[in-house]
């Protein structure tokens, strides 16, 4: 989280050529540096922006995706149980998009989540309307957090308890007008 963009924008680089040399041919997630969020993605930092250093990732077969996160609380850490900041997050991920479609990249949302407080849920939906609703550029997301590991008292988890579902739950797997339509993300690299 800590290393500027530019230092990170080189080991990133050396990572895709070790795997490509390697022969890899799959998906590559690149994150961006400061806990990769998408509401600071073209903020000036040292080092410079996420959204202008990581256009220079080099990937010879272009199978990659830039991965960002994206929580709703007041700081966006996802700490907080109220989500007092949910459409400054979710105008986050539509600027995002924006940002995909100018550079012609893919996008995953590797960590979103909130409490079980309703504007939370709402956001929860909202953000993963954005991702379903541009599939042209969004490759997918994932949930942060669940599974038995994670307490009960987690505001964030989404692991089912022994009452039942909880509420965020709802909020990721209700029908979107996007899987309604049955819309599908095409593979990275494949112009589509």
């Amino acid at each position: 989280y800590d290393v500027p963009a530019d230092q990170w924008l080189a080991s990133a680089n050396a990572a895709i050529a070790a795997i490509r040399a390697a022969g890899a041919d799959n998906l590559v997630l690149v994150p961006g540096t400061s806990w990769t969020g998408a509401h600071s993605w073209e903020q000036q930092r040292d080092g410079g922006a996420n959204g202008t250093v990581m256009r220079r990732v080099a990937d010879p077969l272009g199978r990659h995706a830039y991965e960002v996160h994206q929580y709703f609380d007041a700081d966006f850490s996802g700490k907080h149980e109220t989500c007092a900041r949910a459409a400054d997050g979710v105008a986050a991920l539509e600027r995002f998009t924006d940002w995909l479609r100018e550079t012609g990249a893919r996008g995953f949302l590797g960590e979103f989540g909130g409490s079980a407080a309703p504007g939370c849920l709402e956001a929860i939906a909202d953000a993963r309307a954005v991702v379903e609703g541009n599939a042209d550029v969004w490759t997918g997301w994932a949930y942060w957090a669940a599974g038995d590991w994670w307490p009960e008292s987690e505001p964030l988890n989404v692991q089912p308890t022994g009452k039942g579902d909880r509420a965020q739950l709802a909020a990721l797997t209700a029908i979107s007008p996007a899987t309604a339509a049955g819309a599908s993300c095409a593979a990275p690299g494949s112009g589509g």
